[in-house]
């Protein structure tokens, strides 16, 4: 619950600061750099330079997805939800590699993104009891404008029955 609303506030947060960063720039459109001359001066620069910081500091989303590839004689379900909320949908995608017993699977991370994203750290699959589970470790990040706030590492686990 509490998770949910630090999301919550999160994303509200990077909302008004995108918000005040169209209302500096049509400013800036409108009146010229006489927008900077009013009481919110300090905000508006810092909101400017860290929209330049932010934008030029952009990492290159690796097109390669992590993937882990493992051998089950049961017959794993394509689509696996760990994790299936209003604010983060967290999902396994499963393909069998041609003919044989050998699955690949392909970590997926959605939902409310505003501020908050995933960094997958690993995925396992594990039997235990002729049970078999597959488990996933990542890592939420929150950050407001692009600045990390806060790193929190999780671990969900599901079992595959075959279903």
């Amino acid at each position: 619950m509490i998770e949910n609303i630090i999301h919550v506030v999160v994303a509200l947060i990077n909302l008004i600061c995108i918000g005040y960063l169209i209302y500096v720039i049509a400013g800036l459109i409108r009146y010229g750099k006489n927008v900077f001359q009013h009481r919110h001066k300090v905000l508006s620069i810092i909101i400017l330079v860290l929209t330049i910081v932010h934008i030029s500091s952009q990492k290159k989303n690796d097109d390669e997805s992590k993937s882990m590839n493992f051998t089950s004689t049961v017959v794993i379900p394509k689509n696996i939800f760990m994790d299936d909320s209003f604010f983060n949908n967290i999902s396994m995608f499963t393909q069998k590699i041609d003919n044989s017993n050998t699955y690949e699977v392909i970590a997926s991370f959605s939902g409310l993104n505003l501020g908050v994203d995933f960094q997958e750290k690993n995925t396992q699959v594990v039997s235990e009891n002729n049970q078999l589970s597959i488990q996933l470790r990542y890592v939420k990040i929150y950050s407001i404008y692009g600045v990390t706030i806060y790193k929190q590492p999780k671990t969900i686990a599901k079992a595959l029955d075959g279903n």
